[in-house]
């Protein structure tokens, strides 16, 4: 989600009764992430414009600091702000048609060509005005926070002229309707919830500058409309819905609405009941992204913010439990090399440590590491923030097996071995035809992996990252899941280094069981098939791995291409190949050395092909397919070669 630090570059165990966390995680002594947090000294205040002053003043440092903040903010003024004309259209449609891959976004990016209404190029274009539009409401706070602590006129008044534009645009541009949104300013209520986060903190800092009447028209033509339309546009309990809540929330404090900000926070459709719907009892956001776990901490900080700023922290306390939990979850299920698993619609890998996330949010939601962060950098709630942690070093965090049935998750870590299962979705939203699908990593490096997807209005994303093809599943009849289920962890053993779990409805009338055993030398994985009707038909299993493959001469099938279902005619450099019930071949990945033996219930075949990537790792893509209804395959991964001794995990 790249869109999220430009949302955002400039602003930066729950209660169960309230939001939903269970009884277990309520307690500080009972929170299973009390490791990843900071729990002593909150701030004094989370605005002081006199300290932040004090500071400039008295430090050198920081007021070369903000002088490079002033030439950003001109470098950008240059550019000429927004204009009246521009339709903001949608993030996802900004993609290159040749590559069908996200198109990068930067500020020196030039104005693309319009195109007729409807055409590709106009879609593009409307994905470049989203960019510049979300960028330009950043530059608007950083231009009132500019005036708020050393009253620079000029950023005042280009603040204003914003402002301005677009309370006479609001009701002037269209309509738009994507997905229930009734939006004006961005083409979806997600979209303009994220600028209004920024517009409406920018209002509060100059109001007391700003003509009455002009004010007034600033609330009555652009904060009113905007909040009915997001609180319109509600469309379940899910991220989107956090961003539009939480932002009307802020609304309602600028406006002084009780009654608004009750309903926003409150109501049935409030911050609150968001959270405690669908947040899961393992503190998980239950649409089974870590991207959109981090994506709704981002919403809940400029919440958080204005909430403490107007002297509500107490109020929405067990709401800033629930998004310290989601900050720190998914801290529990890293890798050794500080990458996360990546399960469903998370665009890009992610890494458990985003340090820009922790040390933004450091100050609502502490963490030791964000603490370091906020301590090593400077950044505008570093000098406005009345908080002065002392911390010396982050202590060592624990890399511990982890189960996580409620969101579908489980991490088991034995004698060098780290096993990701994603064995089912807790909710549809975002999820992938992936159920039972697992990532492999070892002390010393990455085997088995999920590359997440690109942009979602690209066919990439359509119809091949969210497929089966492109997970390291179980395929029954050349498919994998036909719906979306929670399925069950059956069995969880650390200490034996053993884990299963079963999809019972994979396919109709077909269960599909999962076990996988660890010790120090291999992983073996075994997959059974059972089948209540139709004798007929096939079973297999896909595996991608980020390693250089030595596979056996074996003899060519007269099957020529891959299969077209579930995705897999997006692979490239196909192979077909007659498969003996057992074989064997050598992976090199980094520095280990894998030998990989399957075994099926008959003679097969195996379907070799390079998919597709979003980066320049090398993948290697096998499907192997067996013609019986039902049975089981077995895959061994041993080493075999030499692991480097010693080498320090990054994290």
């Amino acid at each position: 989600m790249a869109h999220l630090k430009l949302a955002l570059l400039l602003f930066f165990s729950s209660l169960a009764c309230v939001v939903g966390i269970s009884a277990a995680q309520a307690g500080p002594t009972d929170d299973p992430y009390a490791a990843y947090k900071y729990s002593r000294d909150m701030p004094q205040s989370v605005e002081d414009w006199v300290l932040a002053r004090s500071r400039m003043d008295a430090d050198p440092a920081w007021k070369k600091w903000v002088d490079s903040e002033r030439v950003r903010l001109q470098r950008w003024q240059a550019r000429g702000g927004d204009h009246p004309d521009w339709v903001a259209g949608y993030m996802h449609d900004y993609f290159d048609p040749a590559t069908l891959k996200e198109m990068q976004w930067t500020e020196d990016t030039p104005l693309p060509p319009t195109g007729l209404p409807g055409t590709p190029e106009a879609k593009r274009f409307g994905g470049w005005v989203f960019y510049f539009r979300t960028r330009n409401a950043s530059y608007v706070l950083l231009a009132a926070r500019l005036f708020k602590l050393t009253g620079d006129r000029q950023a005042l008044d280009w603040a204003r002229s914003q402002i301005d534009l677009y309370t006479r645009q609001y009701s002037r541009w269209p309509m738009q309707t994507r997905a229930g949104s009734k939006t004006r300013l961005m083409s979806s209520s997600l979209d303009e919830a994220q600028v209004m986060v920024m517009l409406v903190p920018a209002i509060r800092l100059i109001q007391a500058d700003v003509p009455a009447k002009e004010l007034a028209r600033w609330k009555s033509n652009l904060i009113v409309p905007s909040a009915r339309n997001l609180l319109d546009s509600f469309n379940g309990f899910n991220n989107i819905s956090v961003w539009q809540r939480g932002a009307v929330a802020s609304m309602a404090l600028l406006l002084n609405d009780s009654a608004l900000w009750h309903e926003a926070v409150w109501g049935d459709r409030g911050v609150a009941a968001i959270l405690r719907a669908a947040t899961t009892r393992d503190g998980l956001w239950n649409e089974g992204t870590f991207g959109y776990s981090e994506y709704v901490v981002y919403a809940l900080l400029p919440f958080l913010h204005e909430a403490a700023v107007y002297g509500k922290q107490n109020e929405v306390e067990p709401i800033r439990q629930a998004a310290h939990n989601l900050l720190v979850a998914p801290l529990a299920l890293r890798f050794p090399d500080g990458t996360l698993p990546n399960p469903g619609d998370n665009r890009g890998e992610p890494m458990a440590f985003n340090r820009y996330l922790l040390r933004e949010a450091a100050y609502l939601l502490p963490t030791q590491v964000g603490v370091v962060e906020w301590l090593s950098a400077k950044t505008w709630p570093r000098l406005y923030v009345d908080w002065n942690p002392e911390i010396s070093a982050p202590a060592p965090l624990p890399l511990e097996s982890r189960r996580m049935d409620d969101t579908g998750f489980a991490m088991l870590r034995h004698q060098g071995w780290h096993l990701f299962l994603h064995f089912g979705q807790a909710s549809r939203n975002h999820a992938q035809y992936e159920a039972l699908s697992f990532e492999l990593h070892h002390d010393q490096g990455r085997i088995v992996t999920d590359l997440g997807t690109t942009v979602y209005s690209s066919p990439l994303h359509q119809n091949y990252f969210t497929r089966a093809a492109a997970h390291n599943v179980p395929i029954i009849d050349d498919r994998g899941q036909y719906r979306f289920t929670l399925g069950q962890l059956l069995s969880f053993e650390p200490a034996l280094g053993r884990m299963s779990a079963q999809q019972p409805d994979y396919q109709p009338g077909v269960s599909v069981t999962r076990q996988f055993m660890l010790d120090a030398q291999s992983v073996t994985d075994v997959i059974e098939v059972n089948r209540s009707q139709a004798p007929d038909g096939t079973i297999g299993t896909i595996l991608h791995m980020d390693c250089d493959l030595a596979l056996p001469k074996l003899q060519g099938a007269t099957r020529p291409s891959l299969p077209a279902e579930s995705g897999f005619g997006y692979w490239k450099q196909t192979g077909t190949y007659r498969l003996p019930a057992r074989f064997e071949f050598n992976a090199t990945c980094g520095t280990m050395v894998l030998s990989v033996q399957v075994e099926g219930p008959a003679e097969g075949v195996m379907l070799v092909g390079k998919p597709p990537v979003l980066d320049k790792r090398n993948r290697s893509a096998i499907y192997v397919r067996y013609p019986v209804s039902q049975g089981r395959i077995q895959t061994m991964y041993t080493l075999v070669g030499p692991v480097q001794a010693g080498a320090a995990a990054m994290e």
